[in-house]
């Protein structure tokens, strides 16, 4: 569902402060800040963000050199593709951890370039964060994973692990209005996507002799979507089995 607004959005469904500087950002950056705002929630229910480890060594590559993610997310009538550098906790074994060492895989990324399809527009729309390879867009892409795993002593070839994660994110780009001008003229907006969803975090290592010791290294990390309920269907859930369980109590006393 599309909210329109005449002024940069002020609040935003998710916990990552740095979605709402974003979005801020975007919509006073553009050239068309004026522009009305069109927001989509998004909840996402399927795609996939994986992570692929970067290039060079760890003494002196290049900030483009990291660990890169691509994604491509599907939900509520939207679609977004793209790719953009990814940090944290998730890719921290990309130059090897020794065994007996604790991994998590949360992670942040951004999408420095990519293409989102959302109802109402013209097509799809190419975006990039600095406008060279279509218009002025971007976003931010936060996993978060509640657990964490001890890499084993041993291993005789690439070992994995999965857990749930949970998704934040954020992403805008300009386009139109669903509406026109009296004289058909399409109407100039910018669109600002709030992102959120779950499903099932894998990661891969492999275990290789590196100056002579055994470390494990990070060969990728895929975080796959999957439907998440809604906070309110998981508590009509819970108050049916409460109220189920209820019944077949007093039936029990009753006996």
């Amino acid at each position: 569902m599309a909210k329109v607004s005449s002024a940069p959005v002020h609040s935003f469904p998710t916990s990552s402060t740095l979605l709402i500087l974003l979005v801020l950002a975007f919509a006073y950056a553009s050239p068309a800040a004026a522009d009305p705002i069109v927001q989509f929630n998004v909840r996402v229910t399927s795609g996939s963000f994986v992570v692929l480890p970067g290039e060079g060594n760890e003494c002196c590559r290049l900030p483009e050199q990291r660990p890169r993610g691509g994604i491509v997310l599907r939900g509520d009538g939207v679609e977004v593709t793209g790719s953009g550098i990814a940090v944290g906790p998730g890719v921290g074994c990309e130059f090897g951890c020794a065994p007996g060492t604790r991994v998590n895989f949360s992670i942040e990324g951004n999408l420095e370039h990519g293409i989102v399809t959302a109802p109402g527009q013209f097509g799809p729309i190419e975006f990039d964060q600095f406008g060279s390879d279509g218009v002025l867009g971007g976003g931010s892409l936060e996993f978060r994973s509640p657990q964490s795993f001890t890499l084993p002593g041993t291993s005789t070839g690439s070992i994995s692990f999965r857990t749930p994660f949970a998704f934040a994110g954020g992403a805008g780009v300009p386009g139109f209005l669903p509406t026109t001008t009296p004289d058909g003229d399409p109407i100039p907006a910018n669109l600002v996507f709030a992102l959120s969803g779950g499903g099932t975090a894998t990661g891969t290592f492999s275990l290789r002799r590196e100056n002579g010791s055994d470390l494990f290294f990070f060969d990728n990390l895929r975080f796959d979507f999957a439907p998440v309920p809604e906070p309110s269907s998981v508590m009509l859930v819970i108050t049916g089995l409460t109220a189920l369980a209820a019944r077949r109590y007093s039936r029990t006393s009753d006996l």
